[in-house]
């Protein structure tokens, strides 16, 4: 299912039908409502998170006071972790087009790291705190990785965050210690 586009079902050819319905529709919101989504449910959300943490909880909170279980996976490139960027470098929004020239790139690598990494890392303790899996997928590696540690999150009893190698966030097993209800 796809919050607002489609209704949840069972089938082979799921992701194709899914394709089809994301072709032919119109703008979707770049936040989907979820408030339709029931009690018991388990929700698999894709996204690079990249929006104000608190803006990310506030989203998500109608899903935890539904008791709903979510499976949050963070997609992200190498360089938004590393900031490879030196000299005179212009980026641009690519939601807004706005555009932000830095003399030197490099003296804001340092500052950007932290913040990239206590946002992620706020975002995954909060998922920990629901009950909820937390994983990340750098685009230079394969989308299988993302879907092996996605199928144990579902089908064990207690998914937690912890980190792995480099500091990147992974799924582990262990006990769920329940839904968060507000």
């Amino acid at each position: 299912a796809w919050p607002g586009l489609t209704d949840p079902f069972t089938a082979r050819n799921g992701a194709e039908r899914i394709a089809a319905q994301l072709m032919h529709a119109g703008e979707l919101p770049a936040k989907p409502d979820l408030s339709d989504i029931r009690r018991f449910c388990d929700i698999v959300i894709v996204s690079d998170f990249l929006d104000p943490v608190e803006e990310t909880m506030a989203w998500l909170d109608v899903l935890a006071r539904h008791g709903v279980r979510a499976h949050l996976i963070e997609v992200a490139d190498p360089a938004e972790e590393t900031f490879p960027y030196a000299g005179r470098t212009e980026f641009t929004d690519p939601e807004t087009g706005d555009k932000l020239t830095a003399g030197r790139a490099e003296m804001l690598g340092d500052e950007y790291r932290l913040l990239y990494t206590a946002r992620r890392h706020e975002l995954a303790a909060w998922c920990k705190r629901l009950g909820w899996s937390f994983t990340v997928n750098h685009t230079d590696r394969l989308a299988s990785d993302a879907l092996v540690r996605l199928h144990m999150a579902m089908t064990t009893d207690g998914p937690s965050v912890r980190p792995t190698a480099g500091g990147r966030a992974g799924i582990a097993g262990g006990d769920r210690p329940g839904k968060a209800v507000a």
